[in-house]
């Protein structure tokens, strides 16, 4: 299993939410409520060789959740959960699933980067995720 492949599960796990997703960095035009996500760690627990071996990943994931107001952050937070409600979720095309083993808030306000007067909402979703090659 790849860590592209791993990468792409946690966008489409996202992006399984209808919210617009971006990685790494707000994607200049991209309006909110959006999502923006980078994987911050990721560690191979169990690499095994031969017939039947698979391999196992603990990844760690910050989720950004940026809005206009509070209430429409806590909709995308609660898009979130709904989607891991469900774990563990399988990408067949990826050969991988996924489920969840830890899943954080904190909230915060930024500045604003799309011309309006009022500082965006941000709630950051710390996940750690547990990744398995099917």
């Amino acid at each position: 299993m790849s860590v592209t492949d791993i990468h792409k599960a946690i966008f489409d796990l996202l992006d399984g939410t209808g919210n617009a997703v971006c990685s790494g960095l707000r994607t200049a035009a991209t309006p909110t409520p959006c999502y923006v996500y980078e994987i911050t760690n990721m560690e191979m627990a169990v690499q095994m060789r031969g017939a039947g071996a698979l391999n196992h990943w603990t990844v760690g994931v910050e989720v950004n959740c940026v809005a206009d107001t509070v209430a429409a952050v806590c909709t995308l937070i609660d898009d979130v959960v709904a989607e891991l409600d469900n774990g563990p979720l399988n990408y067949t095309a990826l050969d991988c699933s996924i489920a969840l083993a830890s899943f954080a808030i904190a909230f915060s306000t930024a500045t604003p980067d799309d011309g309006q007067q009022d500082a965006e909402r941000v709630g950051t979703i710390t996940l750690t995720l547990l990744v398995q090659e099917d």
